[in-house]
């Protein structure tokens, strides 16, 4: 029998997560990078503390990141540090 991790190779896919600062959607985002995936975090609230928190506790679990990002509008947000 395969493991999860041979049935699944997101390898060089992008996973975008909404509400993937906390919760559900955090636990989603560090399955995804588990499998590999790049991880883009999207959520509802602007709180850019939450959502660099997030992408810190993605990056200390090895999972690639998009510190960038856009805001409603169009409007291009800095990436986080």
């Amino acid at each position: 029998m395969r493991t999860v991790q041979q049935l699944i190779d997101l390898r060089d896919k992008t996973a975008l997560v909404t509400g993937g600062s906390r919760g559900l959607g955090l636990q989603i985002a560090e399955a995804l990078g588990e499998q590999a995936a790049r991880i883009v975090l999207s959520a509802r609230k602007p709180d850019e503390r939450r959502c660099r928190r997030a992408a810190s506790a993605l990056a200390r679990r090895r999972c690639a990141v998009d510190r960038g990002g856009w805001r409603a509008g169009g409007r291009h947000r800095p990436p986080c540090r």
